[in-house]
């Protein structure tokens, strides 16, 4: 910060001098003649000295605030990003719930799960929205019958998400295809196979 407001203080000194000061200079008669109006000009050289330490002070109050916002934003867009990678962690160990497929027993333990992941999508959509949007929309295909038919979260839980979530949840959900009115047929267990008799030698 103190090089940059140096480098300001340079870079507004030269245009003053070669431009303001040297020329008021010769046209009052050179140095020895400006030295005798000292008094004359004093108003004046006191009055550019304001200004441009004005001018400078503005400029580094600009800089550091904008590196402030900077250093800021992208704080907080990690905080997002780390946030849903810890949803993706429980993912891994909660695939069923993951994929929207809870087990009997496990309603309440998914409602949390949702839940979860909502409120790691809303931090990504504040902070950083580009980088995860095909993937928070892969996520919310899985939830599509909660997020969509149950009427507890649509009354109650959704309302306390923010405009920008609820938004692109809902326009996430009518993007969706039709889902498929055929259920998936359930895992069947192959009946026991005797195995062959062996062939008696006498």
């Amino acid at each position: 910060m103190c090089r940059t407001i140096a480098f300001l203080t340079g870079l507004s000194l030269i245009p003053i001098w070669t431009y303001g000061l040297l020329p008021l200079v010769y046209l009052n008669g050179g140095p020895d003649k400006m030295i005798e109006n000292i008094p004359t000009w004093a108003p004046v050289v006191t009055a550019i000295a304001a200004v441009t330490a004005a001018t400078i002070a503005y400029r580094a109050f600009k800089i550091a605030r904008d590196n402030l916002a900077t250093v800021v934003k992208n704080q907080k867009e990690t905080t997002a990003k780390s946030t849903f990678r810890e949803f993706l962690k429980l993912c891994v160990e909660k695939p069923s719930l993951a994929y929207g497929r809870p087990a009997a027993g496990e309603e309440e333990k998914y409602e949390w799960f949702v839940a979860q992941f909502l409120w790691a999508a809303e931090e990504i959509l504040e902070y950083a929205p580009d980088d995860w949007d095909r993937n928070l929309k892969l996520h919310i295909s899985y939830h599509r019958d909660f997020l969509q038919n149950n009427r507890d979260f649509r009354n109650d839980d959704l309302p306390t998400y923010s405009t920008k979530l609820r938004t692109f949840l809902d326009a996430t959900l009518r993007a969706l295809p039709p889902p498929d009115p055929t259920p998936a047929p359930a895992p069947t267990t192959p009946a026991p196979t005797t195995p062959p008799t062996p062939a008696r030698t006498d």
